[in-house]
């Protein structure tokens, strides 16, 4: 019997499979990447249409005469709902930002409505002062996707009511 033939058979066939098995890899990799990509491809997509829409005012009210209470009025000056809002609460003195603290509530405001929140809602565990600035950053969801419109944001200096 001639044990060249066979393994030279045994290396094709092995080879073969090797082919195979790296071929299988490569497109579950590659769908699994393009699948990836366009989703977040949709997501910026959305992100640029969906943000030129949408716009948010603030005020913000600090009240000392009784108690540390403050108010943040948000109104939805765009044409979509807006679903979630990021509050960052930015203390500064003079030109520096000594403090940041970043809350996100879950709200939907209605087109051209507005909604007011206290220090309660907010769960402030840190006292406010008159340099303390408000950002508020819209959100909005679309298809399932969260969509931050940080361009879109509206920001007030804490002033006493």
């Amino acid at each position: 019997m001639n044990k060249k033939a066979e393994s030279l058979w045994i290396s094709y066939v092995l080879l073969v499979a090797f082919v195979v098995a790296l071929s299988a890899f490569t497109y579950s990799w590659m769908t699994a990447y393009t699948s990836d990509t366009s989703e977040e491809i949709k997501e910026r997509v959305f992100n640029s249409e969906l943000c030129d829409s949408l716009g948010v005012s603030v005020t913000a009210c600090l009240n000392t005469s009784t108690s540390q209470d403050l108010y943040i009025n948000v109104t939805n000056r765009g044409d979509l709902r807006i679903t979630k809002l990021i509050f960052r609460l930015i203390q500064t003195s003079g030109s520096s930002v000594s403090d940041m603290h970043v809350i996100e509530i879950d709200s939907v405001i209605k087109p051209q409505g507005t909604k007011s929140f206290a220090a309660a809602q907010l769960n402030l565990t840190f006292e406010v002062g008159n340099g303390t600035l408000a950002e508020v950053v819209p959100v909005t969801e679309k298809e399932g996707f969260l969509i931050v419109c940080s361009s879109r944001k509206g920001e007030a200096f804490f002033r006493k009511c």
